[in-house]
């Protein structure tokens, strides 16, 4: 989606995207199974204590995968393959069916390192009032009279930090003339310089908000 898309700015920074990666980051899982506990006998062990202690113990039945796994999380490269639809992610699935299955870990916590291959954003977490207005098509424009080359000064009366636009207006559109100032609410005065540059049609300086005061006049 993009930011025109949106009805209000709120929602558009609330809005997430989520992605399945396919992969847990070994750093991932290492946190997950360094803060979790274990399930039935084993609840009084985090995860991690629960493969260190089996790794260090040939004849323990989970001696290769937990030997497999600590290997994968301790390297801070890597990652736990999973996507269902490669060897490497079928097998790390079946491994976490196998672990819940044994009693040593909880499907919770299955559940949760399942879920870390979903990356979960907020593409529009830091747009701002100016960016979504833009891309709304919502600006207050003044017509700069007389215009013929001259720098332009804009007062500005009431609103926001900004940046002030200018547009060329014709019969037939709109055509951005490239000249642009930086408004500051804390300074009423912008100069918008144009280095004599000249337009056929009427010229108007442009703020991304609605209902600004605001007033040009060529210096």
């Amino acid at each position: 989606m993009n930011l025109a898309d949106f009805a209000t700015l709120a929602l558009a920074q609330e809005h997430t995207v989520t992605v399945d990666t396919k992969q847990v980051g070994s750093g991932q899982a290492r946190g997950l199974f360094i803060s979790e506990m274990g399930a039935g006998d084993y609840s009084g062990s985090t995860i991690w204590a629960i493969f260190s202690a089996a790794a260090a113990d040939i004849n323990n039945p989970l001696f290769s995968l937990a030997s497999a796994i600590l290997i994968t999380a301790s390297d801070s490269g890597s990652y736990f393959g999973m996507d269902e639809t490669k060897a490497e992610g079928i097998a790390n699935r079946a491994g976490i069916v196998s672990l819940v299955a044994a009693g040593i870990m909880t499907q919770e916590t299955a559940d949760k390192f399942i879920a870390k291959t979903l990356s979960i954003t907020y593409p529009f977490a830091n747009a701002t009032a100016q960016q979504f207005n833009q891309a709304k098509g919502v600006y207050t424009e003044k017509l700069v009279e007389n215009y013929t080359g001259q720098d332009i000064k804009l007062t500005f009366i009431a609103g926001e930090d900004c940046t002030a636009t200018t547009w060329v207006k014709s019969e037939f559109n709109d055509e951005n003339f490239g000249k642009i100032g930086h408004v500051k609410t804390t300074n009423s005065l912008t100069k918008i310089t144009t280095n004599n540059k000249k337009c056929s049609g009427d010229l108007y300086v442009r703020l991304p908000i609605e209902n600004a005061t605001f007033t040009v006049e060529t210096i």
